[in-house]
C-alpha cells in the first residue's frame, strides 16, 4: 500500500517529482465506526518539506498525530517508535520516526500510537494491560513503547525472555521497567497461565453486541480489537488521481461484481505486485483490484490432497509445506520447500504469490518459473474460477499494438485502451523533489541511476541516504545540496551464496541478521550465528530496522573514531566489499583498504563473506556504553583454526583504528594454544603490542589495555576443546554473562485498609491510560500555532573569560532567521532566579552578558521560522573572547582551594567510643548525574490581549510568572503560565524550565508571536546544571563488631559556579542515615567550580550524605571482613527510630538473606572468574515542612460532579490521581465524578513548588 506518490516533471533529468497536494489520509478506513490511524495513499508537494523533514516532524507538526512523543532525536529512547511495514505484505517493523526522512518513506504503510487504540474506538490490550500493571508513571515513554512491543506482536509470538531483550530500543526514566516489563510478557507466548492474555487471533465476534472479546459472551459495553476482514465485507474502493479505480475485495464474488460494473477490457488483479521486477508496467490499466484479502486464496487444508489457497505468498507456501511436510505421504514438500529457499530472495518471497507467478509464466512463456516447474514435477492441479458469463479472452489472444505500445484483446486498439504495464516500464529513471530548503531529494532504483544524478548534478556536495541513522551519532547541521535514496535499489538489498556469501550493502542490520540465521545453518557458514549473535547487541531493534550496512561502514570510513561493531565483524573474518568506482566498473577491497580509499562518486555495492571450514572458531564480545547508542566501547574479536593450533587473527578496537596483533599472532604459530606458559607468554606479548590512546570520555588507557587482555583470555577459556579437562573454577570465566541472565522477576506487596477507600485504595494512575494512549497533551503537544517562531540558546565556547566581541551577521543572512537578541536586549532584570526567596540566595543570569561562568553558558537567543533552522544559525554566531583562563571543574580540586570550599554546617560528637580496635581512612566523590527526563526544558508561548500566555513544562509556576514579570518589566497579572502535565522532571524542572520559559517569553514580547522553545538534549545536557557533586573524607575507629567508636567526615558539595540553590541544608538531617550519631563529627562544606549551577535532582543533598553513610558502613564490612547486614544493625539508631531494628530484621526475614548469601557464597567458591554479590541498602528519608497550596474546587449543580485545580504539578508521582480519592472520599462520591483541571496562576498564584512529595503530602 502506497503511503507517498508524486506526479511527473522534468528537470535536466528525466525524473518524476510533485506537482500537486493531496491530503495524506489518517483515518481512511472506517471499522464499525471507528478511525484507523495508518497513513495511507497520499502527495506531498515538494516546497512544503525540507531535507530536515523527518516522518516524526511530520507526524507532528503536519498531520498534527502528536501522541508520538521524542527526546533525544538521535535514536537512542525509542520515545518516537511507529509502526512501518516498509513494503506491502512486509511485517510491520518498529523504527525511529526521529531517524528516516519523510521522503523516503513513500510507500511505507505507517501505524502511529493514535490507530493501535484509543478512547473513541476501545484500547488495545497493550494498553490497558500496561496501565492497570503501572507501568506508566509520567506517561511519556510508554506510547513508544507499546508501538514497538505491538510491531514486535505483529512479527512473531514472543517469549518473554525475547520481550525483555527487545525492549532494548526504549527508556524509560521514571517508572522503572518492572511492571512495563511484567505487563508485556503476558503477552509472550510461554506466559504462565496467570499472566496469558488471549491471542489476538483468537478474539472472538459476539453474535450480541458485534464486538470481539475473550469468551463466549460479552457485554455490549465491552471494547476489544476487531480485525478489518470481520468487520468490512464490501469491496474498498478509490478514485486514483491518474483516473483509475483502485479496489479492495475481501471475497471472489467481489472481483465479479467489479467485472460485471466495469468490464473486463482492462484491469489487473493485484497482491504483492512483484512480476513488474522481471516484465517492467510501463502503464497500469484502468482498474486494479488488490485480492491480497480474499480470505479464500490465503487458506489451506488437507482433505485427499492437499489444498493451498492461491493467494499466498512464496514465504506463506514455505511455512505450509515446512507444517505439512512432517505428515504422511507428504515428505516430498521438504524438498520443494529447500527448492523454494533459493527462489529470489526473502523480500520478494514476503509479496510474491503463487497465483502471481503462475500468471506471470502465463502470460510470458518463457518466464522461468521454479513454482510452476515443481507444481508439474509433483502432479499438482489448478483449481480455476472463471464462469461462462463472464467469457474472458485467453491472454495467449493478447496482442501488442503496433501503433500505441499497448495491449489489446483483438486485431486492433483504440490509442486509449488501458493495459497492464509494470512500474519498471513506467519508471526507469529516479524519482525527484525539489525541497523547500532547495535541496535536490530523489529516490533510485538501479545503480546507474546514481550515476546519472553525479553526472548531471556533481558529486562536491551529496549524500547516499536509506535509513539515516548516523545522524544519531553524528548530528547533521546541514544536509548536502543533493540526496539521494538508494533504499529501492535491489541490487543493494539482495544475497546470495556463490563460492562466498554475498550480501548487499544496502540490507538493514535486520536484514543482515536474517541473512546470517538463514545461512548460518549451511556448511562453511556456521561462523555467521556468532557474527548474529553480536549484531543482536548492537544498537537496538528499531535502529536495526533502519540503519544498513553500507551506512555503517560509511559512518567508520567518514569518522575513524567511531567504533563500528560491523566493521569489526567483517574484518575479522576477512570479508571483501565490492565497490562501484563507475559505471560498470567494480572493484574488491579488504575493509582496511576500504579506509584508505576515497569514496567519492563511488558506492559500496555488496560484502563479501568467506566460507570458513568448522575448524575456524569466532569468539566475539560487546562491552556496552552508555555515553554511545550505535557504537561499542570495547568490541574485540578473535578467530582460531585448530588445524594449525594458530592464532591468525585478533582484532582490537583503537582509538582511530583496528589493529590486528600480528605480534601475538606470531608468538603463536605451531605452539601448543592451550598450555599455561604459551598463555603467559602471549598475554605479555599482546600487553605490549596493543596501542591504546587516552581519549575521552573512554576510560583510562590502563583498564582499557586490561580489559582487552581480559577478553583475550575470556575468548581462549571458550575456545577449549571438549575433550580438554579445564577445572568447572577456571572454565566458567568463559561464560558471557547476559547469555545466563535469567528471567527477571519482581513482587509488590502493598496492603491498605479497606475501610478508608477509595482515599488509600490502590489503583491505577487516572491518566494512565490516556498516557498509553499517547492521548495526553505535554507542553510540546500544544498545536502549532500562526506566526509561530522557534528559539535556541547560543552557547559560549569558552568555560572561562571575557565576551568581547558577538557577530551575528552570517546568522542573521541565513534564509529563515528572524532575530537574534542578547543580554543588552532584555528590558529589565537579567536573571531566572527568583532571589531572595527560601529556594534561590542570589540572581543566575539569563544570558551572560560579558564574563563567562562556565563552559556553554547561553549569551544569546536566535530565533528562526524552524527549530532545525534555529539550531543550525545558533552554530554560525560568532565570539571572540578574551581573558581566557584554565576553568576548575572537579570538585576533588576545588575543595583543596580555601577560596572555593566554605564551611556551611557542622555537627559535633557527644561522645567517643573506647573500644577501637581499627582505624580506617578513604575519600568517596560523587560526580554529576543528568536528569534525563524524557520530556526536555520546554516552553510555547503566545501573545494575549491581556499579555503573554507562557505553556511552561515546570514544577514552579510561580517562580516562571514572577521572573517573567522581572524580565519583561510587566505586571503579573498579565502574563499567564499554564502546565497540564510534565513528562519527567526529577527535579531541574523547579528551576532550570524557568530559564527557558523566560527567553520564550521575551521572544514573544520582542516580536509580538508566539514562540516554541524546545532545548534539545545536547543543550539540555551542557548548558544546565546536574546533581551536585560531592567529596567525602572520613576517618573511622571501629571495634572487632564493626561498630563506630568515632567518625570524622567532611563533606563538600560543588554547587558550580554559583552557591544559589543550597542544598546542601536539605542533608543535614541525613548525613547518618539510619545510624547512631552521637560519635559523629560531620562538617558540610559548600564549594565553587567553573561549571554550570547544579540544581535540584531527585532526594537532593539528602542522597549525598546517605551515600557517604552507607559508604562509611560498607568500608568497615570490606576493612573487617563482616556481614553487611550485620554491621548495620549493629550500627542503627534505635533510639530516636525505635522501628528501625524491627524493619531490617523483617527485610532480612523476608527476602531470605540468610540462605541467598549461602548460595552467593558456594557459588562465589567454586567459580574463579565469575562473581555475584549480595548487598542490602539502607535509607531514611528526612521531610520538612512546607507551604500552602492552592486548591480550587467546583460542584456543577446539574449532575453533581466536581471539578479541582490545584498547585501542584503532575509529573506522574500521581497527585491528581491522590486529590481525586481525597476529594471523592470526603465528599462521598464516586471517582468517576471528579476531573482535575490543568494548573495555572490565575487559579492557583504565588504556589509553592512541586517537589520533594510536597504538594502529595498536602493531598
Amino acid at each position: 500500500m502506497a503511503a507517498f506518490q508524486w506526479g511527473y516533471e522534468s528537470e535536466g533529468i528525466e525524473s518524476t517529482s510533485v506537482s500537486a497536494y493531496t491530503l495524506l489520509y489518517y483515518n481512511i478506513y472506517k471499522e464499525v465506526g471507528k478511525s484507523h490511524w495508518r497513513l495511507t495513499v497520499a502527495e506531498i508537494v515538494g516546497s512544503e518539506v525540507s531535507s530536515t523533514t523527518t516522518l516524526l516532524k511530520y507526524l507532528r507538526d503536519t498531520l498534527n498525530l502528536r501522541g508520538t512523543k521524542y527526546m533525544c532525536l538521535e535514536g537512542g529512547c525509542g520515545a518516537c517508535i511507529v509502526s512501518a511495514a516498509k513494503c506491502p505484505g512486509d511485517a510491520p517493523q518498529g523504527v525511529n520516526s526521529c531517524m528516516v526522512s519523510i521522503t523516503s518513506c513513500q510507500d511505507w504503510d505507517i501505524e502511529t500510537i493514535e490507530g493501535v487504540g484509543n478512547r473513541l474506538d476501545g484500547y488495545h490490550p497493550l494498553q490497558t494491560t500496561l496501565a492497570e500493571t503501572n507501568g506508566s508513571q509520567c506517561g511519556y515513554c510508554s506510547p513508544g513503547m507499546i508501538m514497538n512491543m505491538y510491531s514486535l506482536m505483529k512479527t512473531k509470538k514472543q517469549t518473554m525472555l525475547e520481550i525483555e531483550k527487545s525492549l532494548a530500543s526504549n527508556v524509560c526514566r521514571c517508572t522503572g521497567y518492572r511492571p512495563i516489563i511484567e505487563a508485556f510478557k503476558k503477552f509472550a507466548s510461554d506466559a504462565p497461565d496467570s499472566l496469558d492474555l488471549p491471542d489476538i487471533e483468537d478474539l472472538k465476534i459476539c453474535e450480541k453486541s458485534g464486538e470481539i472479546c475473550p469468551g463466549s459472551s460479552c457485554d455490549e459495553w465491552d471494547w476489544c480489537m476487531v480485525s478489518r476482514n470481520e468487520v468490512i465485507s464490501e469491496p474498498l474502493h478509490i478514485r486514483l488521481s491518474d483516473e483509475r479505480d483502485w479496489f479492495r475485495v475481501y471475497t471472489l464474488s467481489d472481483i465479479y461484481v467489479i467485472w460485471q460494473a466495469k468490464g473486463y477490457q482492462s484491469y489487473m488483479l493485484v497482491a504483492g505486485n512483484t512480476g513488474k521486477g522481471v516484465y517492467p508496467i510501463l502503464e497500469y490499466p484502468k482498474v486494479l483490484i488488490d485480492v491480497s484479502y480474499v480470505s479464500e486464496l490465503k487458506s489451506y487444508a488437507i482433505d485427499q490432497n492437499l489444498v493451498i489457497g492461491a493467494g499466498n505468498t512464496l514465504t506463506d507456501l514455505m511455512s505450509i509445506f515446512a507444517t505439512v511436510g512432517n505428515t504422511d505421504n507428504f515428505g516430498y514438500l521438504n524438498v520443494l520447500n529447500e527448492h523454494l529457499s533459493l527462489v529470489a530472495h526473502v523480500a520478494v518471497r514476503n509479496l510474491g504469490t503463487v497465483a502471481g507467478n503462475l500468471m506471470l509464466k502465463h502470460t510470458y512463456r518463457e518466464f522461468k518459473s521454479d513454482v510452476f516447474l515443481l507444481l508439474e514435477t509433483v502432479g499438482a492441479l489448478l483449481t480455476i474460477n472463471a464462469p461462462d458469463s463472464l467469457d474472458l479472452p485467453d491472454i495467449e489472444d493478447l496482442k501488442i499494438c503496433e501503433k500505441s505500445g499497448e495491449i489489446c484483446p483483438g486485431s486492433s486498439c483504440d490509442e486509449w485502451d488501458w493495459c497492464m504495464v509494470s512500474r519498471n516500464e513506467v519508471i526507469s529513471e529516479p524519482l525527484h523533489i525539489r525541497l523547500s530548503d532547495e535541496r535536490d531529494w530523489f529516490r533510485v532504483y538501479t545503480l546507474s541511476d546514481i550515476y546519472v544524478i553525479w553526472q548531471a548534478k556533481g558529486y562536491q556536495s551529496y549524500m547516499l541516504v536509506a535509513g539515516n541513522t548516523g545522524k544519531g551519532v553524528y548530528p547533521i547541521l546541514e544536509y548536502p545540496k543533493v540526496l539521494i535514496d538508494v533504499s529501492y535499489v535491489s541490487e543493494l538489498k539482495s544475497y546470495a551464496i556463490d563460492q562466498n556469501l554475498v550480501i548487499g550493502a544496502g540490507n538493514t542490520l535486520t536484514d543482515l541478521m536474517s541473512i546470517f540465521a538463514t545461512v548460518g545453518n549451511t556448511d562453511n557458514f556456521g561462523y555467521l550465528n556468532v557474527l548474529n549473535e553480536h549484531l543482536s547487541l548492537v544498537a537496538h531493534v528499531a535502529v536495526r530496522n533502519l540503519g544498513t550496512v553500507a551506512g555503517n561502514l560509511m559512518l567508520k570510513h567518514t569518522y575513524r573514531e567511531f567504533k563500528s561493531d560491523v566493521f569489526l565483524l567483517l574484518e575479522t573474518v576477512g570479508a571483501l566489499l565490492t565497490i562501484m568506482i563507475a559505471p560498470g566498473r567494480r572493484k574488491i577491497l579488504t575493509m582496511q583498504g576500504f579506509l584508505a580509499e576515497d569514496m567519492t562518486g563511488k558506492i559500496v555495492v555488496n560484502v563479501l563473506m568467506p566460507p570458513l571450514t568448522n575448524d575456524h572458531k569466532i569468539v566475539t564480545y560487546k562491552g556496552v556504553s552508555n555515553s554511545t547508542v550505535l557504537g561499542a566501547l570495547f568490541p574485540a574479536a578473535s578467530r582460531d583454526s585448530f588445524d594449525v593450533m594458530k592464532l591468525s587473527s585478533f582484532s582490537m578496537l583503537q582509538y582511530e583504528v583496528y589493529r590486528e596483533a600480528l605480534k601475538t599472532e606470531k608468538y603463536l604459530t605451531g605452539k601448543s594454544l592451550f598450555r599455561n606458559e604459551t598463555l603467559q607468554g602471549a598475554i605479555n606479548v599482546l600487553k605490549n603490542e596493543l596501542v591504546v590512546v587516552e581519549s575521552l570520555p573512554d576510560p583510562p588507557v590502563e583498564y582499557r589495555r586490561n580489559v582487552a587482555l581480559g577478553l583475550f583470555y575470556k575468548g581462549l577459556l571458550s575456545l577449549i576443546p571438549p575433550n580438554m579437562t579445564v577445572r568447572p573454577k577456571i572454565a566458567s570465566g568463559a561464560i558471557k554473562l547476559y547469555e545466563t541472565r535469567p528471567l527477571s522477576d519482581g513482587r509488590q506487596i502493598f496492603e491498605t485498609n479497606p475501610t478508608l477507600w477509595p482515599l488509600n485504595k490502590p489503583i491505577p494512575k487516572l491518566e494512565a491510560l490516556i498516557q498509553c494512549g499517547g492521548e495526553t497533551t505535554y507542553t510540546e503537544d500544544i498545536p502549532t500555532l500562526p506566526r509561530e517562531v522557534f528559539a535556541a540558546f547560543t552557547l559560549t565556547t569558552v568555560a572561562l573569560g571575557t565576551i568581547d566581541k558577538i557577530d551575528a551577521s552570517k546568522a542573521l543572512k541565513e534564509p529563515g532567521v528572524i532575530a537574534f537578541y542578547t543580554a543588552s536586549d532584555i528590558p529589565g532584570v537579567n536573571s531566572f532566579t527568583p532571589a531572595v526567596n527560601l529556594f534561590n540566595s542570589t540572581n543566575e543570569e539569563l544570558l551572560c552578558d560579558g564574563q563567562v561562568k562556565y563552559f556553554n553558558q547561553p549569551y544569546g537567543i536566535i530565533v528562526a521560522e524552524s527549530q532545525s533552522i534555529a539550531q543550525r544559525a545558533a552554530t554560525l554566531v560568532q565570539v571572540t573572547y578574551i581573558q581566557v583562563k584554565k576553568p576548575v571543574i572537579d570538585i576533588k580540586k576545588a575543595k583543596k582551594d580555601p577560596a572555593k570550599a566554605t564551611l556551611f554546617n557542622s555537627k559535633v560528637a557527644t561522645r567517643t567510643g573506647t573500644e577501637v580496635t581499627n582505624v580506617i581512612k578513604g575519600e568517596n566523590t560523587i560526580y554529576w548525574q543528568y536528569h534525563f527526563s524524557m520530556e526536555t526544558l520546554v516552553c510555547v508561548s503566545h501573545p494575549t490581549e491581556e499579555g503573554i500566555r507562557i505553556n511552561s513544562a515546570t514544577q514552579y509556576i510561580d517562580s516562571v510568572q514572577t521572573m517573567a514579570q522581572r524580565v519583561l518589566k510587566l505586571n503579573q497579572n498579565r502574563l499567564d503560565v499554564h502546565v497540564r502535565r510534565l513528562g519527567g522532571s526529577f527535579g531541574y524542572k523547579l528551576s532550570r524550565a524557568t530559564q527557558v520559559s523566560v527567553a520564550c517569553s521575551l521572544v514573544t514580547y520582542k516580536l509580538n508571536r508566539p514562540c516554541r522553545f524546545i532545548q534539545t538534549l545536547t543543550n539540555n545536557m551542557r548548558a544546565v546544571g546536574k546533581r551536585e557533586p560531592s567529596s567525602t573524607d572520613f576517618e573511622i575507629r571501629v571495634n572487632k563488631r564493626g561498630v563506630i567508636q568515632y567518625v570524622n567526615c567532611e563533606l563538600y558539595i560543588d554547587n558550580g559556579y554559583i552557591a544559589n540553590e543550597l542544598l546542601v541544608m536539605l542533608g543535614f538531617d541525613a548525613f547518618n542515615n539510619c545510624y547512631n550519631m552521637d560519635t559523629w563529627n560531620y562538617k558540610a562544606y559548600n564549594a565553587i567550580t567553573d561549571t554550570p549551577s547544579n540544581t535540584w535532582c531527585r532526594s537532593p543533598g539528602s542522597l549525598e550524605n546517605i551515600a557517604m553513610a552507607e559508604v562509611i558502613l560498607e568500608r568497615i564490612c570490606y576493612e573487617l571482613n563482616l556481614d553487611p547486614f550485620d554491621v548495620r544493625l549493629a550500627n542503627l539508631d534505635t533510639v530516636n527510630h525505635s522501628d528501625l531494628q524491627e524493619m531490617a530484621e523483617t527485610l532480612k526475614t523476608n527476602s531470605q538473606y540468610a540462605e541467598r548469601k549461602a548460595a552467593v557464597e558456594k557459588f562465589n567458591s567454586i567459580n574463579r572468574w565469575k562473581k555475584r554479590g549480595l548487598r542490602p541498602s539502607f535509607l531514611r528519608w528526612t521531610p520538612f515542612g512546607y507551604q500552602i497550596f492552592e486548591v480550587n474546587m467546583s460542584v456543577y449543580s446539574d449532575d453533581g460532579t466536581v471539578a479541582i485545580t490545584h498547585a501542584g504539578a503532575e509529573m506522574g508521582q500521581g497527585v491528581n490521581t491522590k486529590a481525586t480519592q481525597i476529594c471523592a472520599y470526603f465528599l462521598k462520591i464516586p471517582l468517576e465524578k471528579v476531573q482535575i483541571k490543568p494548573n495555572d496562576t490565575f487559579t492557583a498564584p504565588n504556589g509553592f513548588p512541586s517537589g520533594g512529595q510536597f504538594n502529595i503530602a498536602k493531598c
